[in-house]
């Protein structure tokens, strides 16, 4: 147990590094875009960042919850995301499950590189 307490007493304040983490973002940005994969992440910010703060951009994006509205049907159907008679229940399914593989492919790649 003293080496284990020891290793995380020495590992601790490296995990805290958040300069570390924004190299580690920038890494999985390339990894991604390498091979294809249309994750978005904010980039980090350097001149407003730290090894005790991290600032990162604004990224919009869709949520979940976002699949089920009807304010969404127009913009659907007008970038032709729907395909002809595909009920709105089928049509959360399909993107959830699109984005699902995307996210899925990119933690695969990140992990397995």
């Amino acid at each position: 147990i003293d080496a284990i307490m020891d290793e995380q007493c020495e590992a601790f304040p490296r995990e805290l590094d958040l300069r570390l983490e924004a190299a580690n973002i920038r890494k999985a940005i390339n990894l991604f875009a390498k091979h294809g994969i249309n994750v978005r992440v904010p980039n980090v910010i350097d001149e407003l960042s730290s090894s005790s703060v991290m600032t990162q951009t604004f990224c919009t994006g869709s949520t979940l919850a976002s699949l089920f509205s009807d304010d969404d049907d127009d913009k659907n159907i007008s970038n032709g995301r729907t395909k002809k008679n595909e009920t709105r229940q089928a049509l959360c399914r399909r993107r959830a499950k699109d984005d699902l593989i995307q996210i899925a492919r990119a933690m695969g790649i990140t992990l397995f590189r």
